[in-house]
């Protein structure tokens, strides 16, 4: 009995260690992990299934959105939330380059929440996918159309391990960034490689700045998965037009970012996996 007590203290201490680890790797450019995206020193997204078994699951992300096959939506795919509330007094945002995309992570006293049915989830991070002048950046697309970037903003529940992410598109502009991108842009070179600062700490803002300016914007709600290893299953939200802009300019900035092998960070998008027949719901 006390064995079988040892051995259950030391799993679970075990798997604390590798919690706390995996929390301070949030801020660092995680180089130890061997996939990538496009670069020869990487495991390429279309092997990631080898070594990460469940990046081969049926319901994988990102799709293409066929919005003529989208559903009536019900109460279980709407989503409310407070972000447009100021953030405390003094709060800061940390701003990485893990090596696979600009992360912005928010602290864990944050005040911000999102319903979605009856299951609340809280805002933990938000990633940053992009790709250069000639080349869009965005994971999904919207009946077969690409933007310029994607900005993914990372939930977790509060009380079970699901997560939720709300995908919201960035197309050209050739006057003036969105505030977010030119966030990203600004503060790229300032974390761009190995040599740099691991994070630098930003001031923090109402979460809405994330989101379209219109309240009643539309968005598909669908069941699929993250789009990085380990390939969990994630509960998607996506903004089906562009709410946000980036210049020229503003991807030059962005070009200074750099993956773990010294590469450009631009192009950090998984390829389109299969639709499946999965249902997609019109909000």
């Amino acid at each position: 009995m006390f064995y079988k007590f040892g051995l259950f203290f030391t799993i679970t201490i075990i798997n604390l260690t590798t919690f706390i680890e995996g929390i301070l790797k949030q801020n660092q450019m995680v180089c130890s992990e061997d996939w990538g995206y496009n670069d020869f020193h990487a495991v390429p997204p279309s092997l990631w299934g080898t070594f990460y078994p469940t990046c081969n699951g049926k319901n994988q992300s990102p799709i293409d959105i066929k919005l003529f096959e989208a559903l009536r939506a019900d109460v279980v795919n709407k989503i409310s939330h407070n972000y447009w509330k100021h953030p405390k007094l003094h709060q800061e945002y940390s701003f990485s380059n893990n090596g696979k995309a600009l992360v912005i992570n928010f602290p864990g006293d944050h005040l911000y929440r999102l319903l979605k049915g009856n299951q609340w989830f809280i805002p933990v991070k938000a990633l940053f996918h992009f790709g250069s002048f000639k080349n869009n950046g965005s994971e999904h697309s919207i009946d077969k159309k690409f933007f310029q970037a994607e900005v993914q903003l990372v939930h977790q529940s509060n009380s079970t391990n699901r997560i939720l992410i709300i995908a919201v598109l960035a197309e050209f502009d050739d006057k003036k960034s969105s505030f977010l991108t030119e966030l990203f842009a600004r503060n790229a070179d300032a974390v761009s490689n190995q040599s740099k600062a691991n994070h630098i700490w930003i001031e923090a803002f109402p979460l809405s700045y994330f989101l379209p300016i219109d309240s009643q914007a539309q968005y598909i709600n669908y069941k699929g998965s993250l789009t990085t290893p380990p390939c969990n299953n994630a509960d998607w939200v996506v903004y089906i037009k562009p709410a946000l802009k980036i210049t020229k300019e503003a991807l030059n900035k962005l070009e200074k970012a750099q993956n773990c092998w010294n590469q450009p960070l631009a192009g950090n998008i998984r390829p389109l996996q299969p639709e499946n027949k999965r249902k997609f719901y019109l909000v």
